[in-house]
């Protein structure tokens, strides 16, 4: 077996595929996290910010207002804001 060499080009695109698979594998997680979250979310929410396109529904999700009284609505919110943030 000959070891991979550790320098020049080809360790420069190991590193790179390594990173964008990482990001890859982070977005899509974060989709399904606020996918998972709007399923049990009031309708009110769900219906403004539940997007065939995921791109259209963290876009939703990062303008939510927090005009609510109710903390698990308001905590809710926060949640899915911040996730958009990732």
């Amino acid at each position: 077996m000959i070891p991979k060499i550790h320098n020049g080009a080809a360790k420069a695109l190991r590193t790179l595929s390594l990173v964008r698979r990482s990001a890859v594998k982070a977005k899509t997680q974060t989709i399904n996290q606020i996918r998972a979250l709007l399923v049990s979310a009031p309708q009110a929410i769900r219906n403004a910010a539940h997007k065939s396109d995921a791109a259209k529904c963290v876009a939703a999700c990062a303008v939510l207002s927090q005009g609510t009284v109710s903390v698990a609505l308001a905590s809710l919110q926060t949640a899915l804001r911040l996730l958009t943030k990732r």
